[in-house]
């Protein structure tokens, strides 16, 4: 059964984290250092960004900057020479055991690493370039199905509790 309120509550929490966590957080604020703030609003962003499952911070930045510094040349990880489809979604879904080495994190992320709190952050992710775990309900079921909400909600839920347990952080791999 289709009930429009949920599905208007998960595109605006999802729109929200988003802007915040990746936009804002991992995006502006890590990879840019683009403003300043204080180091619990910072520690916040990073959380709601992990909670959007887009990788650890120090993964997140090191294949951003190394986007920018390679944009649009065969190095860039997602440049759009392999086309739209492979820009957009391909190189999400394609393991790249380049941007899985550790020498990747010293060249592009050494800021990240050197910040305890950031470099334990995320370190509970599991270490994958295929997203597609995240991406099957809505696949199999479409988006606004009562499945897809469900499923995304718990999977959703399960990210932020296991892997924003800040208290209890094993050290990043390669922190």
């Amino acid at each position: 059964l289709f009930r429009l309120t949920p599905c208007i509550f998960a595109i605006c929490a999802a729109r929200l984290f988003g802007l915040l966590g990746i936009n804002i957080g991992y995006h502006r604020l890590l990879t840019h250092r683009g403003f300043k703030c204080r180091k619990w609003l910072e520690h916040s962003l990073v959380i709601v960004a992990i909670c959007c499952a887009q990788d650890s911070p120090a993964r997140w930045v090191a294949v951003h900057r190394r986007h920018h510094e390679k944009a649009d040349d065969q190095p860039d990880p997602h440049s759009p020479l392999g086309g739209f489809l492979w820009s957009h979604l391909g190189w999400l879904l394609i393991k790249n055991p380049d941007l899985s080495r550790l020498g990747i994190y010293d060249r592009y992320a050494k800021d990240i690493l050197q910040d305890p709190y950031l470099c334990r952050a995320g370190a509970k992710l599991p270490a994958t370039d295929n997203h597609f775990d995240s991406a099957e309900p809505v696949l199999l079921h479409g988006p606004f199905s009562r499945a897809s909400a469900g499923r995304l909600g718990a999977w959703s839920s399960s990210v932020c509790a296991e892997h924003c347990d800040l208290g209890h952080l094993r050290p990043h791999r390669v922190c």
